[in-house]
């Protein structure tokens, strides 16, 4: 490819053999007519507001800069060149939204845009990262403000990397943020912003160390990297202003019903300044869902393009969002199980050894699965010596279990396990008695949807 910063008279020359090739060949082309009235036929495979990028039949590309080229002409009828001028654009700008949620609560929507822009005469990536809380509408923002807040992260990354910029602000959870951060030349220089005050610093910062978005882009590429399964990077936290090491884990991909449909998933793990966060990664590394705080937060992808307004109202969440909320998966082991309905989420006192424990306050009732090899005793809690299990299904399979009661805690205890592929598997309920005749079915749900790696 001839770079566009070769100077206009050498290009015209090294196109004039192009020029004379083309005069037999088929004149249904697109052309771009220079500066000279120079007439150039190929098909055009990129365009921007800087550069248009003209491929030739007979095999190579050439990038002409906008300000030598006089007029461009697309063949009125050929759809081909249109379409790849369309796939450029696409994959110059991506976005991802998501719906956020606490719980199954919807409590607000997040935006991930990558595009292509030039800044200070330069080319590279932006990536912007904006969080509403509360589905908070923009344009309401100030209305709002009391029952909204907003994440909104900027970054630029020159093509060689020896310039980037960052923006940090946080608005209704805090009056600290880091704006104008530059990094160049082996300086980080940046203002921070706390209380109303602005304070300048200025830091050695080595090449390799990334910033928070940058790092984003690094977990999703991980998913498709045929030779990784784990990196370590060093990223810069805004909110610490400091470098800290950050972790990323791919684990085996696994196919998860998702109401009708199955879908391919990789798992990978982010160990970052505040704890692990786990990713799902469709096959080409698009984001199907992430918990943001432990797994109380999490953010689901979404077609909408625009928050959902709530004015601080309960609103019931689209049904497919709702749908990857419920579903659940250990990485590690690969299993996957979907919450029986509204009530019940992942607990924050989960019980020694459970893959899951989900807990349902209204019911004031848990659930929690175990799971272990063949080849090791049975996971979970033993069976009572005076009440052996008896033969008990397992949401479809042949199993056995048992009832007890919880040990200084009016709860009444069901357990069930099973042996399944290269594992076993014991799931229990413990449960007010009067609210048993209702768990018990929520608990019935919970091992209909259990999915095992075979």
């Amino acid at each position: 490819m001839i770079r566009p910063l070769l100077p206009f008279a050498l290009i015209v020359s090294i196109l004039a053999g192009i020029v004379d090739a083309q005069k037999e060949e088929d004149p249904s082309q697109d052309r771009i007519v220079l500066q000279n009235r120079t007439v150039v036929k190929g098909h055009i495979v990129q365009a921007s507001d800087d550069t248009v990028t003209l491929a030739f039949d007979f095999g190579g590309r050439v990038e002409f800069r906008r300000k030598d080229i006089r007029s461009v002409h697309r063949v009125k009828g050929e759809g081909a060149s249109r379409r790849i001028d369309r796939d450029n654009k696409a994959k110059a700008r991506e976005t991802w939204n998501a719906l956020v949620f606490h719980g199954e609560t919807l409590v607000g929507f997040r935006k991930v845009i990558r595009t292509r822009v030039r800044r200070v005469g330069c080319p590279g990536t932006l990536l912007k990262d904006e969080v509403l809380f509360r589905g908070a509408d923009p344009a309401r923002q100030e209305q709002e403000k009391l029952e909204a807040c907003r994440i909104l992260t900027l970054e630029f990354i020159e093509d060689t990397g020896a310039f980037r910029t960052l923006y940090y602000r946080e608005s209704g959870m805090g009056s600290e943020s880091i704006i104008d951060a530059r990094y160049e030349s082996g300086r980080l220089r940046y203002t921070w912003l706390r209380g109303g005050k602005r304070t300048y610093h200025t830091e050695a910062f080595d090449p390799d160390v990334l910033f928070p978005l940058q790092m984003w882009m690094k977990a999703a590429a991980l998913a498709t990297a045929p030779d990784a399964s784990a990196v370590v990077h060093r990223v810069w936290d805004p909110r610490d202003r400091k470098v800290i090491p950050s972790g990323v884990r791919r684990f085996p991909g696994r196919w998860v019903a998702v109401g009708p449909t199955k879908i391919k998933v990789t798992p990978v793990r982010i160990h970052g300044p505040r704890g692990a966060r786990f990713r799902w990664l469709d096959s080409r590394g698009r984001t199907l869902k992430e918990y943001l705080n432990g797994e109380t937060l999490v953010a689901v992808a979404t077609p909408r393009t625009a928050p959902v307004p709530m004015n601080g109202k309960t609103v019931a969440p689209p049904r497919q969002e709702l749908a990857w909320v419920r579903v659940l998966m250990d990485p590690g082991t690969g299993i996957v199980l979907r919450t029986p309905g509204s009530g019940w989420t992942i607990s924050t006192e989960p019980l020694d050894g459970a893959v899951f424990t989900l807990v349902n306050h209204e019911l004031k009732s848990r659930i929690a699965v175990f799971q272990g090899g063949l080849e090791a005793p049975w996971p979970g809690p033993e069976p009572d010596q005076d009440r052996p299990p008896r033969p008990e299904a397992f949401g479809g399979r042949p199993g056995e279990g048992w009832r007890t009661s919880v040990e200084g805690k009016n709860l009444e205890r069901r357990v069930r396990r099973t042996q399944t592929g290269r594992y076993r598997i014991t799931a229990l309920v413990d449960t007010p008695p009067d609210m048993m005749p209702v768990a018990i079915l929520d608990f019935s749900a919970v091992l209909r949807g259990i999915q095992v790696p075979e």
